[in-house]
């Protein structure tokens, strides 16, 4: 496992931008005093506690000349760890015990992280089956969109991965704390990757109706121009959307999207080349037409 698939295992990679993006990072920067304000969306329909608010928001966006980045804050559901399959949590008490192992001489010299595994499958469905929990993903029936590796590179790119990437993350007592699905597709030469994440009790305060409050986002080491806004998604809410492009030569446009489905945070990010205003128009098009699968 290098660094890149450590961040992965942590849920702190935004895999869609493989090529241009090996430097851009997300980042979590804890600021409980602002959940309250920015908890806004209410996912309709679901079978969660009456008045939970599942949602999610765009806060602040920062561009610098050495530094740019976002903050998505929101409310989720927490997936019971028992509602996780055996053979996840004995791959999660096997590594811990590889990791104590080891000598305390290696473990300082490991590149390894303990209790951070992943694990690659050909389809979402069987990566759903070895997690045990089984988030929607209507992007697999899509026949507009070509399946492609879990970072929305083709087969024959540099990295090659499967299209479904499984990482989860948990203690020492072989209890999960976080896990996510991530999977990869094509609409010519736009890239789409779909990341759905998951938290359990172990995975911080959690309240009495089984939600917690979370805070994710971007980070670039360079500047890069960014707006936010929202789109309409057909069960009624309104997905969080950032458009961002880095003020370069040879670049690319990029457009995330945050939404609650089942009370679990998904994100949808759709790159394409840059161009102007016609690769914005280009990839918001790829961007609306997936999430418009989310009935």
């Amino acid at each position: 496992m290098n660094g890149r698939d450590l961040l992965e295992a942590l849920g702190q990679v935004d895999g869609a931008l493989v090529e241009a993006a090996e430097s851009r990072r997300p980042c979590r920067r804890p600021r409980p005093w602002l959940l309250a304000a920015c908890i806004c969306l209410v996912l309709a329909g679901t079978a969660c506690a009456v008045g939970t608010l599942w949602g999610v928001q765009i806060g602040e966006l920062s561009t610098g000349e050495e530094e740019s980045s976002y903050s998505v804050y929101g409310t989720v559901r927490t997936v019971p760890d028992a509602n996780f399959s055996q053979e996840l949590h004995q791959i999660l008490e096997d590594d811990w015990a590889d990791w104590w192992a080891k000598s305390l001489p290696e473990r300082m010299l490991s590149s390894t992280l303990p209790g951070a595994p992943y694990r690659e499958y050909e389809t979402w469905v069987e990566g759903t089956a070895f997690l045990g929990v089984e988030p929607a993903n209507p992007l697999e029936e899509a026949d507009w969109l070509e399946r492609a590796a879990s970072d929305g590179t083709l087969e024959g790119a540099q990295m090659v991965m499967k299209h479904c990437r499984v990482s989860f993350r948990g203690n020492e007592n072989g209890r999960v704390e976080t896990a996510s699905l991530r999977a990869g597709y094509r609409s010519g030469d736009i890239r789409v990757t779909l990341r759905v994440e998951l938290r359990t009790e172990y995975a911080g305060e959690t309240a009495g109706d089984g939600s917690q409050d979370i805070e994710t986002g971007a980070v670039w080491p360079e500047a890069v121009n960014m707006t936010s806004n929202s789109f309409a998604m057909p069960d009624g809410q309104a997905a969080a959307l950032v458009i961002s492009q880095p003020r370069r030569e040879d670049s690319y446009v990029s457009i995330d999207a945050y939404f609650i489905r089942d009370g679990l945070l998904y994100s949808l990010d759709v790159v394409g080349p840059d161009g102007g205003d016609e690769a914005v128009a280009a990839v918001r098009a790829v961007l609306e037409q997936a999430l418009n699968c989310f009935e």
